[in-house]
């Protein structure tokens, strides 16, 4: 076994590996590094995981569990942590998604090397490569089953995974393996089902396809391998020059260099600006894409996405912009990448997703360039006819009903085994298959009601 023991270990009906380790001894005692390998025997992958990949990860234990190292560990951070103010405060009020731990860190001192397998329906795998595993996500970070993300570099041997993972993408330097966010529990396929209906508007979505992951052997469940969000990301989707990319994410450089944060201060001084000012919103055009910005907006509004909001306009939780450095794309200007919308359309029955809620003027009370923009007569048109347009099309109850069926048909049968790993049960994912079509079956009139509402408006 791998030593991770936890829940997978409880459930012995679980699918799992042999782990076999072998150390080649020549006859003048001159050891070679230890190899270990990971044998599924008897496993039929096509039949248990039809539709997926499955993704073996193969590290030290110590990697993962280690009390000052290992990336799944509470550990060395948790204990120092749990001794703050802040800490013992969060503890006391019982919020766990503030707790800080081994597996909470970022950066790539928490990355730690892996060898990766990937298998397609074979019992054979069709790649075997060195790779460094991290930990990703936030709220995720502090879910039983993590996600992760992959970087392949020349430190681990290859500077590049070689395999069309995604139709027409054969290199990549970098994948992330997603396990649902806020919906890891329920619908896991929902914020990539979300973005590819609306694939086809002025927002940049990325690829996805799902997958079964062992790690060390062990069954960790249902994942979507999605693109990471990278210069080679763009590169791919827009045939742009990785070294003009620029990606500010939450307000800091993802990619890029330290000086483009000034490009980035330049479009959020527009919130200070007076847009209704004819001069001051042609300058405003000129390095934002607007209709990109009026169907990111609208998207948001629709879903009633309440995971984007923050009034420190610096710190704007899962907003992703890019642009080229240069003109040589679109003019140089600003457009979104979605990203992290799966908070929205009914999630957990509250009100904050709720359909009857109106995150029309939420998103104008608490993101201040859209409150700015939306006092321009223009945007204003713009906004409300993406806002129509997206409901009564991309995201119609009738669409969202049948896409859901779609992904319903891969994702039932794999949620059998998740939840023995992980708890809960398919009623939970019954429920929350209800909540999101019930979303959209009420959701357009009340939204386009609050968003032609001149009381909405501060005009």
């Amino acid at each position: 076994r791998s030593g991770l023991g936890g829940e997978a270990a409880l459930h012995p009906d679980l699918p799992a590996g042999a782990i076999l380790s072998a150390v080649l001894i020549n006859g003048h005692g001159e050891v070679r590094e230890p190899e270990t390998k990971v044998y599924f025997l008897g496993l039929d992958f096509k039949q248990l995981f039809p539709n997926c990949l499955v993704l073996s990860v193969i590290t030290d234990p110590d990697n993962l569990l280690n009390y000052d190292k290992g990336i799944l560990a509470t550990g060395a951070i948790y204990n120092e942590w749990r001794e703050t103010k802040e800490g013992q405060k969060v503890i006391a009020d019982q919020e766990w998604w503030f707790a800080e731990s081994n597996s909470t860190q970022h950066g790539r001192e928490w990355e730690r090397p892996c060898i990766i397998q990937i298998y397609d329906e074979e019992s054979v795998p069709i790649v075997e490569q060195k790779a460094g595993i991290r930990v990703q996500g936030a709220l995720a970070r502090r879910a039983n089953q993590k996600s992760f993300n992959f970087y392949f570099r020349s430190d681990y041997g290859s500077k590049r995974l070689c395999y069309e993972l995604f139709p027409g993408i054969r290199e990549y330097k970098s994948i992330s393996l997603r396990s649902g966010g806020n919906n890891s529990e329920y619908l896991k396929f929902k914020d990539n089902m979300l973005q590819e209906l609306v694939s086809d508007r002025a927002v940049t979505t990325a690829s996805f396809r799902p997958a079964i992951l062992f790690l060390n052997g062990e069954y960790w469940g249902p994942y979507m391998i999605t693109e990471k969000v990278s210069a080679q990301m763009i590169h791919d989707h827009y045939d742009v020059e990785e070294d003009q990319v620029v990606v500010i994410k939450e307000g800091k450089v993802e990619v890029g260099e330290d000086d483009d944060l000034l490009l980035y201060e330049e479009l959020l001084s527009y919130a200070d600006k007076d847009l209704t000012k004819p001069e001051t919103y042609e300058q405003f055009c000129s390095i934002m894409d607007i209709k990109s910005f009026a169907d990111f907006c609208a998207i948001r509004v629709y879903i009633g996405d309440s995971d984007w909001f923050d009034t420190d306009r610096h710190k704007q939780k899962n907003i992703i912009l890019w642009r080229t450095r240069d003109t040589s794309f679109n003019n140089g200007r600003w457009q979104y990448i979605l990203h992290d919308i799966e908070y929205s359309s009914g999630l957990y029955s509250i009100a904050n997703t709720a359909p009857t809620t109106d995150h029309f003027q939420k998103a104008i009370e608490q993101t201040p360039l859209f409150a700015a923009a939306i006092q321009n007569d223009e945007f204003y048109e713009l906004f409300l006819n993406s806002l129509i347009e997206i409901g009564s099309k991309n995201y119609s109850f009738e669409r969202v009903s049948e896409t859901i069926q779609t992904f319903d048909e891969i994702w039932r049968p794999l949620m059998t085994n998740y939840y023995k790993c992980f708890g809960k049960s398919i009623v939970d994912y019954d429920n929350s298959i209800k909540e999101t079509t019930m979303f959209f079956k009420e959701r357009y009139d009340n939204i386009v009601q609050f968003a032609e509402s001149d009381d909405n408006l501060i005009k």
